[in-house]
């Protein structure tokens, strides 16, 4: 059962990763997206690794990346947002973003239970 959450979970990263490239035009949307998947991967595991959590989310955010390119391949909107600067920061600074709420969530869940 938690292979198929993991699976679904991953599924939900790459689709909000593919409908929020490239993060300008979509800021608001894509925060409250990631956050959610972010509050997700604690509740699965709220002891899960943080180097796992970066490599996963990198992975799962580049296949939506790709998903993106190929769909939009040759359009207009492409070669707009298709640039170096937009690929690269999406793909660094969203699986960080992850992440570190991750990592948030875990100090939070930590200290509440210290109490």
């Amino acid at each position: 059962m938690k292979t198929w959450g993991y699976l679904l979970l991953g599924i939900y990263t790459t689709l909000i990763a593919y409908g929020s490239f490239p993060l300008c035009e979509s800021l608001p949307q894509s925060a409250i997206g990631f956050g959610l998947c972010a509050v997700l991967i604690d509740r699965a595991n709220r002891h899960q690794r943080l180097w796992k959590v970066l490599g996963g989310s990198a992975l799962t955010v580049m296949l939506g990346v790709l998903l993106r390119y190929a769909a939009e391949y040759g359009e207009a909107w492409w070669s707009r947002s298709f640039t170096a600067q937009n690929v690269a920061v999406f793909l660094l600074l969203v699986p960080c973003y992850v992440t570190v709420f991750v990592a948030f969530l875990q100090v939070l869940d930590a200290e509440k239970h210290s109490s």
